[in-house]
């Protein structure tokens, strides 16, 4: 459980490579002043939280191989500070949500090992200025 009043000082929450276990909690959307998050190379599980849409001021969010499922819930397409997200090496299905093409600050998106079916994607693909997609295994 995440305590409410670290959602009026905590911008940044830097957790990568901690052995984190279990799934991101759902009330991590609590964290509306979070800037920036980086829960990379943890092997979590489940998906990413729908809660994730209440972080309005997000810029930074770094999901890379942390073996999660499911899809991107389509709030994260709303997020007019999106810089960087970094959803690679996990187990994600589905389309890319279409607000996507709304993030103008977005400027990578990494997707290697991961989302299937892009077919309907190719106009927000060409809005980003750095797109990457190295299907390197190792």
């Amino acid at each position: 459980m995440i305590d409410a009043n670290f959602s009026l000082f905590l911008d940044s929450l830097f957790l990568y490579d901690n052995q984190l276990t279990g799934s991101i909690p759902e009330n991590i959307g609590a964290l509306y002043n979070m800037e920036e998050i980086d829960l990379s190379n943890n092997p979590l599980q489940g998906s990413i939280p729908s809660s994730i849409g209440n972080m309005k001021k997000l810029m930074r969010l770094s999901l890379l191989n942390d073996n999660l499922n499911g899809t991107i819930p389509e709030a994260i397409g709303s997020f007019s500070n999106l810089a960087k997200i970094n959803v690679a090496r996990n187990a994600l299905t589905g389309t890319i949500p279409l607000g996507f093409n709304n993030l103008q600050n977005l400027g990578t998106f990494p997707l290697a090992i991961n989302l299937h079916d892009l077919i309907d994607f190719v106009y927000v693909l060409s809005q980003l200025t750095d797109f990457e997609n190295k299907n390197t295994f190792s």
